[in-house]
């Protein structure tokens, strides 16, 4: 009986035993995880065909983004702190398209360009609008002030002044635009040379070496 007991009581132990050797035997030969990750590889494959590249292809997402408007900027221009009024969150529906370009199988390589459009989503941004009108600071305005200062300190006190003049409407160190025009559409800088000669000067130089946020366009 003593022989028979202790059998028994072994027997306990077997289910665990099988656990041990099934949970060693797994982390030592990851069957299951290899098996994931090459159902995953299957998945995103960039290859024609196969789910992965369509979505990586053609890929819509959405884009929020929430804007900071000045509520007091005549207080700000005498001298008082900047009361910011959070606005949004303004979505766009966003488009990412590839055009692929070529293909190098062995390199495992893909050359490609992507177009992105954005589109409004009125539903999503509520009783906002992209045509609501912001207060913020002129990034340009202050950008191209810390061009001269630092590329050409010796005119800053005589074109300082004058950089105002390069954007229309414009009457102090704050910008009144539209949120699409903020975005996407940008602000008009405008080198008019015959009301001002200094402006001259200020076009010129920033030619070679305008601050980041200004960027040519084709108008």
């Amino acid at each position: 009986m003593i022989g028979l007991n202790k059998f028994r009581d072994m027997l306990w132990y077997i289910p665990g035993l099988l656990t041990l050797s099934l949970g060693i035997y797994l982390t030592i030969n990851q069957p299951q995880v290899t098996y994931v990750i090459n159902q995953i590889h299957r998945i995103v494959e960039l290859t024609e065909g196969k789910v992965g590249y369509g979505v990586w292809k053609d890929l819509n997402v959405f884009f929020r983004i929430r804007m900071y408007h000045v509520t007091n900027p005549e207080e700000v221009m005498q001298g008082g702190f900047p009361v910011l009024e959070e606005r949004g969150p303004y979505v766009y529906d966003l488009n990412l398209k590839k055009h692929v370009i070529s293909v190098d199988d062995e390199a495992d390589e893909i050359a490609f360009t992507t177009f992105k459009t954005y589109r409004f989503n009125k539903k999503l941004s509520g009783s906002l609008s992209d045509d609501d009108e912001i207060v913020m600071l002129n990034i340009a305005y202050y950008g191209t002030i810390l061009t001269i200062a630092e590329k050409f300190p010796m005119f800053i006190d005589k074109l300082g002044n004058s950089v105002q003049k390069l954007f229309p409407n414009s009457y102090d160190i704050f910008l009144r635009a539209k949120v699409k025009d903020i975005l996407f559409d940008g602000m008009p800088l405008v080198c008019d040379k015959e009301t001002n000669k200094d402006l001259a000067l200020i076009c010129s130089g920033l030619r070679g070496k305008k601050p980041p946020i200004i960027k040519n366009t084709d108008k």
